[in-house]
């Protein structure tokens, strides 16, 4: 990810995976068809999943969204690992 928008990320305590997915499609200048085009996930997932309404996608959707994007899924798992151990204290 290019500076800006990994600055976007840095100092965050916590990123959910929707932000990280948002933040990555924005930063890559593409819309929801677009990273649909790419990953092969519906454009109607893909918005769930950035807006929070899906938490939890499967791990096939997160690789293929992963992939797409270009983030190495190491980073996309310690996100959600982060989150989870939050949430449950």
């Amino acid at each position: 990810m290019p500076w800006s928008c990994a600055s976007r990320i840095a100092g965050r305590r916590t990123v959910t995976l929707g932000e990280l997915i948002g933040i990555a499609r924005e930063c890559k200048g593409w819309t929801l068809r677009e990273l649909e085009r790419a990953s092969g996930v519906s454009n109607a997932l893909i918005s769930q999943i950035e807006t929070g309404k899906v938490r939890d996608p499967g791990f096939s959707t997160v690789v293929k969204l992963a992939d797409a994007l270009g983030l190495k899924v190491e980073r996309v798992a310690k996100t959600f690992r982060a989150l989870t151990v939050n949430e449950n204290g």
